[in-house]
């Protein structure tokens, strides 16, 4: 028999009873909740978060519904869409010793890694050295190279030493790479490249990820070997702001898992991806909101088939708004994609980041969305026969990197 399960944060309570968490008057609390009791669901459940409210965590999914009874995530009550979150606000901040108008936080809870910080509920740029409103749009040139390890910029300094930084390389006009410094001795920046692309001589670069980078209003650096969030504020105070990090990696997981509904849910703040679906067949994610992704908003990759993602708003995508790798017969259709990898050295390494809808496979139907600002394609379909792009508005891209297009492909039937 399918079941409704309800779930508030304000009121819920997690030692209540299966058979109680079945009336909205006397729900369950928490999404650690719902995982360890996840096993337990059945085809055709519902599980219901009240609107209004939001919930920290992360859900990960274990079972399958059939293609007549999906298991659905959804909403009741009314009011706003319920919202599942990483975001943590930051307090307790404290000057750094040497470097005006900085400021340090830290919170256990904050991972290995931060890919979104937000001041005022508004993203924030990484630190980075020369500034992005810096001539030449903020980089630096490199006039010679030692294979996919070193560049040689014959007007760098050897101070300050950028050793423990981070380099972000234009490898190619697609390719923006970014890459630990390993050493910094007089105008050569030596490097790890786990995409070993070389470079071409007379391109360009930028340092970031590093604490003597900040100089601007919002920049930040995160060391996670003392979990210290650095952000500059200035002559400012930060209790003058809502400063909010980043702390899960993924928010929705799905693997191996089919015949799922996802239906007016708010999926804010993922450090990685906001919904990560792998190898899932009939998979609806519709009416949802996914703002603020340190990698990529909705990811469903692994051969998915019959996948539909409708009428979503995908904002501000470090990477990639959507991305439907190796999909047959899905649809994209009536999704707002807005604000993906649009920051300069934000989003993943090599050619792929950057966009604002990706997909390959067969079959697939691309209709009816608005793609706007995306740092390199609005939408790319990268392999695969019988692909359908129709009707979409894409307006403002390749203003990170370029040799792409509005509409792009190279291969394909």
């Amino acid at each position: 028999k399918a079941t409704n399960y309800y779930f508030s944060s304000n009121s819920g309570n997690d030692s209540r009873t299966q058979t109680q968490a079945q009336n909205p008057a006397t729900p369950w609390k928490t999404l650690d909740k719902l995982n360890t009791f996840s096993a337990n669901l059945e085809p055709g459940d519902h599980i219901l978060f009240k609107r209004g409210e939001t919930f920290f965590g992360s859900i990960t999914i274990t079972k399958s519904g059939t293609a007549d009874l999906p298991i659905v995530f959804s909403a009741y009550g009314t009011g706003e869409k319920p919202v599942i979150t990483s975001l943590i606000s930051l307090y307790n901040w404290a000057s750094v010793a040497g470097y005006k108008g900085v400021y340090e936080s830290s919170d256990a809870l904050l991972g290995k890694n931060v890919n979104i910080l937000l001041l005022n509920n508004s993203l924030q740029q990484l630190g980075r050295y020369p500034n992005v409103n810096a001539a030449n749009k903020g980089y630096l040139t490199f006039e010679s190279h030692y294979s996919y390890f070193s560049i040689t910029d014959n007007e760098l300094q050897d101070e300050p030493n950028w050793t423990g930084a981070q380099a972000v390389i234009r490898t190619a006009r697609w390719k923006l790479d970014r890459v630990p410094i390993t050493s910094h001795t007089g105008n050569t920046i030596n490097y790890n490249s786990a995409s070993k692309s070389s470079p071409i001589d007379n391109y360009g670069y930028f340092i970031q990820n590093d604490l003597k980078t900040l100089d601007q209003l919002g920049e930040w650096y995160y060391n996670p070997s003392t979990k210290k969030m650095n952000v500059y504020f200035g002559e400012r105070r930060p209790s003058s702001y809502t400063i909010q990090a980043s702390t899960t990696p993924n928010l929705i997981n799905s693997d191996n898992n089919d015949n799922l509904v996802f239906d007016n849910l708010a999926i804010k703040g993922a450090d990685s991806y906001g919904f990560r679906i792998s190898n899932g067949t009939n998979v609806t994610i519709r009416n949802c909101d996914v703002d603020f992704s340190g990698n990529t908003g909705i990811s469903v990759v692994k051969g998915s088939e019959n996948v539909k993602i409708e009428n979503c708003n995908v904002l501000h995508s470090n990477s990639c708004g959507i991305n439907l790798s190796r999909s047959i017969n899905s649809i994209i259709r009536n999704n707002v994609v807005r604000n993906s990898g649009a920051i300069a050295g934000m989003g993943g390494s090599d050619s792929s980041p950057y966009k604002g809808i990706e997909f390959g496979g067969s079959g697939n139907l691309v209709e009816n969305n608005e793609v706007d600002s995306s740092g390199y394609m609005g939408i790319h379909f990268v392999s695969g026969e019988n692909q359908t792009i129709k009707n979409n508005v894409v307006n403002t891209f390749g203003f990170i990197k370029d040799d792409g297009g509005g509409i792009y492909t190279q291969a394909g039937n």
